[in-house]
């Protein structure tokens, strides 16, 4: 399914949700040719049941991951100076005089504490009051929300670098924790991270390893994304196995080292889940590189082509991290459309399914009713009359779910879901509509749409499913979407009815299937 965000181009999302809604209830795609029945691989069992996909590290979302504020900084362009940077980002020194400086999210906001090395001066300009300052070091009160630092000053033959701006009660063990304890503790009930946000997938420049993010870059904020030993870390600390999506451009070079680095890093107990870069039927950045390699190889020139690559490019892959990190240790996915003609086509070209270990789908709910043919059916109606709209919608992918678990039996393979959850998004054209986008806000917020959570998951597993990753952990709500389980990462319980659903469901259902064909836990 189609899960749209500002970063997608809007005719390719357009036309990649009117293909994907192109689906014959039922239906099912011929057996693969010269072939018998398959035998049912085995299945992975994580700690929990559902996992969860961890979002996008920036300024302007209410996720604080880390700590240290500073690594969530995007760039050093605040009032328009922009400064030459050495190899870690940090400025040589300041154009023309004048301070540089980037926003940061304080979250709820208090007292924190700016620490850095070098010659020169920092203050907070917006959203902050000063405690106390010496050299290195500045303490302040900080204001909830965006707040703005600058280096006001800085010395060239030694200037200001690995600043970093902490809560006090962290000022010593900061390094260390890494982590914002409440980050942590919002992932941990989950037994499998995705990381397709968090490592900035979509559309990724990067095809060398040295074009990679590293714990030494000055933010982690960047477009860049995360770096993959912070990922691999926090897996281990909340011990949850780690999906890992590989940038469409990435080298085998790049693949290589990026499995030594799991196989080193991610702890031995943990597994890796590998999927080759996330969606490029829906994404055009990463579809039409795709398809121009796949037509490269003599593959034919029609639009599926570049799903033929996907299969192409993720037995290399898989092939890759199997040398390095071994079997046992790694799960290798398949991706695909919630459609059971275009997922054959991925899992069976150059029969790619033989060298996976789960078909992946994304079982949204909830986006034909905010469909421009639709959505004018929502007028007059109250957050809980949307509500019992999703419910209705939840019970209308049963034999959506029942097509493509075929072809997943058909070819041996567990189904999991690599997104799911609500779909409440409307198009560009109907962004504008205030009354619109706040009836679906409060449709989210509503505890009713809890309960709805709870109907999908079970319907999921009736059907056969297996492990589910929610889409997404904590985001707020826009007219972009509302994917967040959590709009506020501060918000109690009681004001996170999705997030609330998920655990209770973890709470009551342990996995249901187990690691050889037909066993239960």
């Amino acid at each position: 399914m189609m899960r749209c965000s500002p970063r997608a181009p809007l005719l390719a999302a357009a036309v990649a949700c009117l293909l994907s809604c192109q689906r014959v209830a039922g239906s099912e795609a011929a057996p693969p040719a010269g072939t018998g029945p398959v035998e049912r691989r085995p299945s992975h069992v994580p700690r929990a049941a559902l996992g969860v996909n961890i979002g996008e590290v920036n300024y302007y979302t209410p996720q604080v991951a880390f700590l240290d504020l500073v690594k969530q900084a995007a760039d050093w362009g605040l009032g328009g100076n922009f400064p030459q940077v050495d190899e870690r980002g940090w400025p040589r020194s300041l154009p023309g005089g004048r301070p540089v400086g980037f926003i940061a999210n304080s979250g709820p906001g208090g007292r924190f504490v700016a620490l850095w090395e070098g010659d020169g001066v920092v203050a907070v300009t917006h959203g902050g009051r000063v405690i106390a300052e010496k050299p290195g070091r500045l303490e302040v009160d900080l204001e909830p929300g965006s707040i703005h630092v600058r280096i006001m000053r800085s010395d060239p033959s030694n200037p200001v670098r690995r600043l970093r701006l902490v809560p006090a009660e962290h000022e010593r063990d900061h390094e260390k924790l890494v982590f914002h304890p409440r980050f942590v503790e919002l992932t941990r009930p989950f037994g499998v991270l995705r990381f397709l946000d968090w490592t900035r997938i979509l559309g990724s420049k990067q095809s060398r390893w040295s074009d990679r993010p590293t714990p030494e870059d000055w933010s982690q904020g960047t477009e860049k994304g995360v770096a993959l030993e912070y990922t691999l870390e926090l897996c281990n600390r909340v011990q949850a196995d780690c999906w890992l999506n590989v940038p469409h451009m990435a080298d085998d070079e790049y693949v290589t080292r990026m499995a030594e680095m799991v196989r080193d890093r991610l702890a031995p107990s943990l597994k890796a889940y590998v999927e080759y870069s996330n969606e490029i039927w829906n994404f055009r950045q990463q579809g039409d590189w795709c398809q121009k390699a796949g037509e490269s190889l003599g593959f034919p020139r029609e639009w599926n082509t570049r799903l033929r690559y996907q299969a192409h490019r993720s037995i290399e892959i898989f092939r890759i991290f199997e040398r390095v990190l071994g079997r046992d240790r790694l799960v290798r996915v398949l991706a695909g459309q919630m459609w059971d003609r275009r997922l054959a086509i991925v899992a069976e070209w150059e029969k790619a399914y033989l060298h996976a270990d789960a078909l992946a789908v994304a079982p949204y709910f909830g986006g034909d009713l905010t469909s421009d043919e639709n959505v004018s059916r929502l007028r007059g109606l109250d957050p809980g009359a949307v509500v019992e709209r999703c419910a209705e919608e939840v019970e209308k992918l049963r034999p959506v779910m029942r097509s493509v678990r075929a072809v997943a039996t058909r070819l041996g393979l567990p189904l999991i879901g690599y997104e799911g959850g609500q779909h409440l998004v409307t198009s560009d054209d109907h962004h504008g509509n205030e009354q619109l986008q706040r009836l679906l806000h409060e449709a989210n917020r509503s505890p009713a749409m809890g309960r709805v959570y709870g109907k999908y998951l079970d319907l999921w597993r009736e059907e056969g499913g297996e492990l589910m990753m929610l889409y997404m952990l904590v985001g707020s709500y826009s007219k972009f979407g509302r994917w967040g389980l959590v709009e506020r990462m501060w918000d109690p319980p009681e004001a996170a009815p999705k997030y609330r659903a998920t655990v209770e469901f973890l709470g009551r259902q342990r996995p249901w299937w187990g690691p050889t064909p037909g066993s239960r836990p």
